[in-house]
């Protein structure tokens, strides 16, 4: 039997899927840190809890692909600048550059995000970090 929906339906729904299903072929990099705690050789830098690991499972549980970028097949590298205050919130949450239509998550994923506050000589301070996130569809 014939399926009643048309091929481009299914289509977009299969892209829906795959995006979705794969999203472990979501690739976001190793957390880059950009900040002056670093310098200092009694400084820890800020960091997500469990390391890259850790923010790996948080993406996979929390990240999603928006609809309308796998719709009109957007992909492209997002780069957040934020802010993590001494008690670990992200604050000052702004993209640097990437397509307009990934910004969005990206943003709310570092705002509902906890980090691990940098420390310089025992001393929770701010640090400013950079994430990047990359954003690639599968064809199916």
């Amino acid at each position: 039997m014939l399926s009643k929906k048309p091929l481009f339906s299914t289509y977009k729904y299969m892209n829906r899927f795959l995006a979705r299903l794969l999203l472990f072929f979501f690739v976001v990099s190793t957390i880059n840190v950009h900040s002056q705690t670093n310098s200092r050789p009694d400084s820890i830098g800020s960091k997500f809890p469990g390391g890259d690991d850790g923010w790996q499972k948080f993406l996979s549980k929390n990240f999603k692909y928006p609809d309308e970028a796998i719709s009109n097949e957007v992909q492209g590298d997002v780069i957040v600048e934020f802010t993590v205050d001494t008690s670990g919130t992200p604050t000052n949450v702004k993209v640097i550059s990437g397509p307009a239509v990934l910004r969005k998550e990206c943003i709310n994923m570092i705002s509902v995000s906890k980090w691990i506050p940098a420390e310089v000589g025992g001393k929770k301070v701010e640090s400013t970090r950079r994430q990047p996130f990359h954003f690639r569809l599968q064809k199916p």
